[in-house]
């Protein structure tokens, strides 16, 4: 490049110049294209590191009809992404797989009926390439809207029942709970009080089913509290448990946050 060429922000035209390649050999090398030789893919990324080239992100999405961004959409209240930590743990896993494809990871939260129908204005627009939906209500609408819009969605944890099918990625929450409600039942617990999460969401429905199912005979309705993923909330809860059962012996908490607030009210 010339001297008088550095004021400008280098083109793929400059990195073509420089790696004594084709304009369309280095674009399918940008884009990510098949067909290219391990030497011209390291003459092109040589060129790029040389010239100091920047993808232009608005041109390249204008040509591939893609934006190069995925969004997390937490469908709860701000306070619940910082406050329990399985929101940041799968927050970063997500962060962390999208860059080793130099993509973009925009987070959106919509909790009220008026955030959700800004979202979707938003994704609908093309301003991302797919939606990770996270922590879904069975009063939502928003995944049968994403659906219909031919959104690319992908459920973390089960979707509501009745809605079109997408791909999720869920644990066992029958299988974990009984799997829990067992681990305190052989150490002699009798008396054993469940804290779960709403009932419109898998979490909380799916866990009651699976705490249910291992007490058989024992189960008593008396001893469930159900209520949002929050630490006041299980704090409430168990204060509640304590008023009316006080013989009980042990509490199987479905979240670490009400667990947490369940713990405040027992040493209160």
């Amino acid at each position: 490049m010339a001297s008088s060429d550095l004021t400008r922000k280098p083109t793929i035209r400059d990195v073509a110049a420089v790696a004594g390649l084709s304009h369309g050999t280095v674009s399918r090398v940008i884009n990510g294209g098949h067909w290219v030789s391990p030497e011209a893919r390291a003459a092109v990324e040589e060129a790029i590191r040389t010239t100091g080239y920047t993808t232009n992100h608005a041109a390249r999405s204008l040509a591939t009809g893609r934006s190069g961004s995925l969004a997390f959409l937490l469908t709860e209240s701000q306070q619940l992404l910082f406050s329990d930590p399985t929101f940041a743990l799968l927050l970063r896993g997500a962060t962390a797989a999208l860059a080793e494809r130099a993509m973009t990871l925009v987070l959106l939260i919509a909790d009220s009926p008026g955030e959700q129908a800004n979202v979707e204005r938003y994704v609908r627009a093309g301003h991302v390439d797919g939606v990770l939906l996270v922590s879904s209500h069975a009063s939502d609408s928003l995944l049968a809207s994403l659906v219909a819009a031919q959104v690319p969605t992908v459920c973390s944890g089960i979707p509501r029942a009745g809605d079109t099918p997408v791909p999720s990625v869920s644990i066992d929450e029958v299988g974990s709970a009984r799997m829990m409600t067992r681990y305190l039942m052989d150490r002699g617990h009798r008396r054993i009080a469940l804290i779960t999460g709403p009932n419109d969401t898998p979490g909380g429905r799916f866990r009651l089913v699976g705490f249910r199912e291992e007490l058989g005979d024992r189960f008593d309705p008396g001893l469930v509290e159900q209520g949002p993923y929050e630490r006041d909330s299980g704090n409430a809860a168990m204060t509640r448990l304590l008023e009316r059962a006080p013989d009980i012996d042990a509490v199987f908490a479905a979240s670490d946050v009400m667990a947490v607030g369940a713990i405040d009210a027992l040493r209160r």
